[in-house]
């Protein structure tokens, strides 16, 4: 296989050209890989069009593995190492590509702790990845299953790291949700903490998926703020690992856009921390 299956840097994958059977060999490597008698990935994407093809591509390569898969859905990355880690699986991978508009695509893996594959554990899969696509026999074959409700906790894991003695009763937040995997998750947290949430481009339809840079973000969200009643307007990118967050007077007082350590960040979680910060001021 060519170049594009190499394992390289936090990226697991760039998928080249979006072929389903680059996922489905990079999935029974990473099953064959792990070291448990019967492995357990949890599976989770941000809703761009490529993502459900390689998420049933990934499925199907683990399950002829024998492994597992937990399918959490369209779901942020941090909300995935979360269920990595609560969930006691022994990887998961994140089918997106974070700042990126729709005609990209990465799959990120994540070991058991919800951190990101070493050099190291790359290295354990890359050499398997020109082998030939193996099946186990029909009787150790993995099964995937559902999290029904892969959101909702996630969305309770978020509030319970807000500060309990800070209230967003009554506080306007503007949320633009780059049409991404955040689209249900930020409105519903910062609703069931209290705020008065706006939400704008939380519409995805596969293709709309990262639609503005992070200066039209910016720039579009202050424009937004001086139409509307708000306190704070909130950028989240596609797969809620990077955040922008703006005060009233538009000014940019936290931005986690783009980091080095984007795949340990929780734009979410960390953005209510800078929420909660400012209102304690």
């Amino acid at each position: 296989m060519g170049e594009s299956l190499r394992v390289t840097d936090a990226m697991a994958v760039a998928v080249g050209g979006l072929h389903p059977l680059y996922a489905m060999r990079l999935g029974a490597c990473l099953g064959r890989a792990l070291e448990s008698e019967r492995p357990l990935v949890v599976l989770a994407k941000d809703p761009r069009q490529s993502s459900y093809m390689l998420e049933a591509a990934l499925q199907a390569g683990l399950s002829a593995s024998g492994a597992d898969v937990l399918l959490a859905s369209s779901l942020p990355e941090p909300g995935l190492r979360y269920l990595t880690r609560t969930f006691h699986a022994d990887a998961g991978v994140m089918i997106g590509a974070a700042n990126m508009p729709h005609p990209y695509s990465d799959l990120t893996l994540f070991d058991g702790n919800g951190a990101p594959y070493s050099t190291e554990q790359r290295q354990a899969v890359e050499p398997q990845l020109d082998q030939p696509l193996m099946c186990v026999s029909s009787d150790r074959l993995g099964k995937a299953t559902k999290i029904t409700d892969a959101v909702g906790r996630y969305v309770e894991y978020c509030k319970s790291r807000f500060s309990a003695g800070v209230a967003l009763k009554g506080i306007g937040v503007l949320v633009d949700t780059a049409h991404g995997a955040c689209h249900k998750v930020a409105p519903k947290v910062l609703t069931e903490l209290g705020a008065q949430v706006t939400l704008r481009r939380g519409d995805p339809n596969g293709f709309n998926i990262n639609n503005q840079s992070l200066v039209q973000v910016e720039a579009s969200l202050a424009d937004a703020m001086a139409t509307r009643s708000v306190q704070f307007a909130l950028g989240l990118n596609s797969e809620g690992s990077g955040f922008v967050l703006l005060n009233d007077c538009g000014m940019v007082i936290a931005d986690h856009w783009k980091d080095e350590q984007l795949h340990c960040r929780d734009g979410m979680v960390e953005a209510l921390a800078e929420l909660s910060r400012h209102l304690q001021r």
